[in-house]
Formats: structure tokens, sequence, C-alpha cells
């Protein structure tokens, strides 16, 4: 699981992320989003994948999504 500490705050680094989820989950989350991402909404993807990786937490799930949708359309010359 993903842990976010806000103890101590910069400009640039607020809140801090620390991983917790272990490689192998992320790379299959990022993986789920990539199958999904033609056929589902962006709310719809967040919730299938919040049913499927429940050790990631819910709030990380939009930026699973939003990252993976937006290289996936950058990479494939779509303009957001």
């Amino acid at each position: 699981m993903l842990h976010v500490s806000s103890s101590t705050c910069s400009t640039r680094r607020c809140p801090r992320v620390t991983p917790a989820t272990d490689h192998n989950t992320i790379n299959e989350v990022v993986s789920a989003v990539l199958e999904m991402h033609r056929d589902y909404s962006k709310e719809e993807m967040i919730n299938l994948l919040q049913s499927k990786f429940s050790d990631v937490p819910h709030e990380y799930g939009a930026l699973f999504v939003n990252t993976v949708t937006s290289a996936t359309q950058y990479i494939a010359g779509v303009e957001i």
C-alpha cells in the first residue's frame, strides 16, 4: 500500500509518498488500466481497480488511471 506523510512538507514535495505496494502489484494495476482504457470511463476504471486491487488506496486509483491514460494518449499521438 502507498502511504502519504505530511509531517514534513516542502513546496516541491508535499505530501510525500512512500512506496509500500510491491512492484508486481503496480505493474498489474498499470496493465489493467491499459487493457480497460478504451472500454471504460475513468470513473469506472477507478471503481474496477478498487474492487480488484483492494490493497491500493482508493485515492491512488485516480492517480494510476489518469497517469496511464495520459501516457497512452501521448504515445498514441492523441491530443487530450
